[in-house]
């Protein structure tokens, strides 16, 4: 983290995950399958363009989940379930690839410099092309660019993937979507 003032700077070490949730509109029932929305095309769009597209621009990912039945909420324990065991064998799986790829126990696709984009990741020809082209289409930052590499890069390694694909820069390209336009 850096901190400038006046006449100042300072520089801390710092690594996190941001995680982060937000009401799709001000009633927060767009797009509810069970009850209905009671806001306008303008207040919703209002409300999602309360954060800043600076902001915006530095979150990696963003999901659309839907409202779970309320009868479902304790039921099960979901570590018990077949698909969450199949997650934690895909993850550390994909993690082996990264600490491989980057001779460290530290360094994950996430925090991968320019230098490691060009030299360790392997975007195919095909997936350069489609990310250009939609660079130019969703007029994506520099920041934007290299966030979908890394999170496509991220999606290779979970399918066990030496190269990035279109497929997974296109699904990459998904989570960029939801947070670069609003949902109205």
């Amino acid at each position: 983290i850096s901190i400038s003032r006046t006449a100042t700077k300072a520089v801390y070490p710092a690594d996190f995950m941001m995680v982060a949730t937000m009401n799709p509109c001000p009633c927060g029932f767009f797009g509810d399958s069970s009850r209905e929305c009671t806001c306008n095309s303008n207040q919703i769009l209002n409300y999602q363009r309360k954060i800043s597209g600076p902001l915006l621009d530095r979150i990696d990912l963003s999901i659309n989940v839907s409202r779970v039945p309320t009868n479902q909420l304790i039921q099960e324990n979901p570590s018990s379930l077949p698909q969450h065991k199949k997650a934690i064998k895909l993850i550390k799986t994909a993690i082996k690839y990264q600490q491989k790829r980057y001779a460290s126990g530290s360094r994950y696709n996430n925090s991968i410099s320019q230098y490691d984009i060009n030299h360790n990741i392997n975007l195919s020809p095909a997936a350069k092309n489609l990310l250009d082209k939609a660079g130019e289409k969703m007029q994506l930052s520099a920041r934007s660019y290299f966030k979908i590499i890394k999170v496509a890069r991220t999606i290779a390694d979970l399918e066990s993937s030496a190269s990035i694909q279109p497929i997974h820069i296109s699904e990459s390209l998904q989570y960029r979507q939801d947070i670069s336009r609003p949902v109205v």
